[in-house]
This record gives structure tokens, C-alpha cells and sequence, in this order.
């Protein structure tokens, strides 16, 4: 897991729409 890509994913609204990992991290918390 990406720690990098997810916190980057976390600045951009648009990305965690269309990033399937970070949605499972969020679920998973």
C-alpha cells in the first residue's frame, strides 16, 4: 500500500473518486 498515493489522493477530491484503494482505506477505517 502507498502511503504517498494516498495522501495525495486525500489533497484532490477528484482522485479518491476514481482510486478504488483509497475508498477500501476509508471503508476500512
Amino acid at each position: 500500500l502507498d502511503h504517498k498515493k494516498i495522501e495525495d489522493c486525500m489533497g484532490d477530491p477528484d482522485a479518491d473518486t476514481e482510486n478504488p484503494v483509497l475508498k477500501a482505506e476509508q471503508d476500512a477505517q
